[in-house]
């Protein structure tokens, strides 16, 4: 008998429930830009937010960082980029490489044929 983990079950679990947030949020995001007064309202909040923010100098510019510290946002922004079009690739090519579904209208999908006939 095939018994899974605790820790696996918990792991699907804990994933499953923040991509539910995710989504439940995009809908609430989605609500309040198809409304121009809350969005408007929300502008002006995340706004006020950034500047207190500023203010308790939890967010600074790279020119008040010290030389180190520069350079270790500047490597983070660095990998941050690579992951971003690494990932970017990615899905490109599960896009481009995904067999359609039509296969019945006589369309498929030309990096498979091409593949399949070399």
């Amino acid at each position: 008998m095939n018994r899974l983990s605790y820790g696996y079950v918990l792991s699907i679990f804990l994933e499953e429930k923040r991509k539910k947030k995710r989504e439940a949020e995009k809908r609430r995001r989605d609500r309040i830009k198809a409304d121009r007064e809350k969005y408007e309202a929300e502008k002006l909040k995340e706004k006020q937010r950034r500047e207190k923010r500023k203010a308790e100098k939890k967010i600074r510019k790279i020119k008040d960082l010290t030389p180190q510290q520069q350079r270790a946002q500047r490597q983070a922004w660095q990998e941050r980029a690579r992951k971003s079009r690494r990932l970017k690739k990615e899905r490109q090519f599960q896009i481009k490489n995904e067999p359609i579904d039509n296969a019945d209208d006589g369309i498929y999908n030309i990096a498979e044929y091409h593949y399949a006939n070399d």
